[in-house]
């Protein structure tokens, strides 16, 4: 029973922070409610300060085969498609960061991280949802939807946005609509016939903004459609989409736009909710990570970024102090301002993506040229995200 680790969620953050925990030399053992491995989902962006995680983690071999690089990400114009931004992905980004920038589909993700997690004997459990804990001096007991319990020394809750255990350590606190949905939606790269296999695509026009990248190597290009929304009248924050209602969204489009949206049969509808990052992450020998407590808009491609710094900051801290609430303390005070930094940023973004006024898009245009003056200079604006590197700092 000594130093054994529960967690809520096997999710990206659930996952990292098991493989990580158990690689330090803990008993790990995950409870999962839905009744089986991940499958839906979508593409993400893994920049260097999350993909190093994953190589340090031994994962770089298994996830290879799922992996796209492209070459650079180009911001554009959503009618004319003139570049408003260029920046260098691949072996530049390796170059400067150490690691690489990958696009991975979710679902490949979370079943290379399930499959780690089987083969080094992590148990998980689907189909059991943690519902309660209570701290005592040096154990934590929880119990679960079929009323058993279940003890350990530490309880991750890394079971995202609609948690109902982080109520318990943060509060009433619930997830606001952000007044936006997405669209998202994938599609064999050979029915395009066009040069998005290599490159991140991201068209911004008035309330709304296209982007496009590859999957799988290239074999699939995945796309995200964000538009307005005065209200998410829906149950659930993820529903299939109406197509027709997608294109007419993103008529008159960039023909490259237009492509994509001819050739999708179908395509998948989320609400995009977030919660303010929680003021407190832990309660006695009950923690937070990932989107549990601070669930984000996806303007920067740090949803999964932050899960997987998460979870590695809060193993690397279990392995230096043991599974004690000091640990949980020391990981709060570590990740609490840059977390609330990346989703402040990627709040601004939406204003920076989506200019409308005519005051809008002349700031949208200076931007963009800062940036561009800043890379002629050799200056990385975003080298405070990308150049994070917790394998380094928290192995001194």
């Amino acid at each position: 029973m000594a130093n054994k680790i529960l967690i809520s969620g096997a999710g990206i953050g659930g996952l990292v922070s098991a493989l990580h925990c158990q690689q330090s030399g803990f008993e790990v053992e995950i409870f999962e409610q839905a009744a089986g491995p991940e499958s839906l989902g979508a593409g993400i962006q893994l920049s260097p300060n999350a993909s190093r995680i994953l190589c340090a983690l031994g994962l770089e071999e298994v996830l290879q085969p799922y992996i796209s690089t492209p070459d650079k990400a180009a911001f554009l114009h959503y009618e004319s498609g003139a570049q408003l931004l260029d920046v260098a992905l691949g072996e530049a980004m390796s170059k400067r960061y150490g690691a690489p920038y990958w696009h991975i589909h979710r679902a490949d993700l979370a079943a290379c991280l399930t499959t780690a997690a089987t083969a080094r004997a992590i148990p998980i459990h689907y189909g059991v949802k943690l519902n309660d804990f209570v701290n005592n001096e040096d154990q934590i007991y929880v119990l679960d939807n079929q009323n058993r319990k279940h003890t350990g020394q530490i309880l991750i809750i890394a079971d995202g946005i609609h948690s109902t255990l982080c109520q318990k350590i943060s509060g009433p606190t619930q997830t606001r609509f952000t007044g936006q949905k997405a669209w998202r939606g994938s599609m064999p790269s050979t029915l395009l016939n066009s040069p998005s296999a290599d490159s991140v695509k991201n068209f911004l026009g008035p309330d709304k903004h296209f982007v496009t990248y590859p999957l799988r190597q290239g074999e699939l290009i995945n796309f995200v459609a964000v538009t307005q929304s005065s209200a998410w009248i829906d149950d659930s924050w993820r529903q299939t989409g109406d197509v027709e209602e997608l294109r007419l969204a993103f008529a008159g489009w960039h023909p490259e736009v237009q492509n994509i949206l001819q050739h999708t049969e179908s395509c998948q509808l989320w609400g995009l909710f977030d919660r303010p990052v929680a003021r407190h992450w832990y309660n006695g020998r009950a923690v937070l990570i990932g989107d549990a407590g601070h669930a984000m808009l996806p303007f920067l491609a740090q949803g999964a970024a932050m899960a997987i710094e998460d979870g590695y900051v809060l193993g690397a801290h279990l392995a230096h102090y043991g599974a004690q609430p000091i640990a949980l303390k020391h990981y709060q005070a570590a990740r609490y301002r840059r977390v609330k930094r990346v989703q402040r940023r990627a709040t601004r973004n939406t204003a920076l993506y989506h200019a409308k006024s005519p005051f809008a898009q002349l700031s949208q245009r200076l931007t963009f040229a800062v940036v561009r003056q800043l890379q002629t200079m050799g200056v990385d604006p975003l080298a405070w995200l990308y150049g994070y590197d917790p394998v380094a700092r928290l192995s001194d």
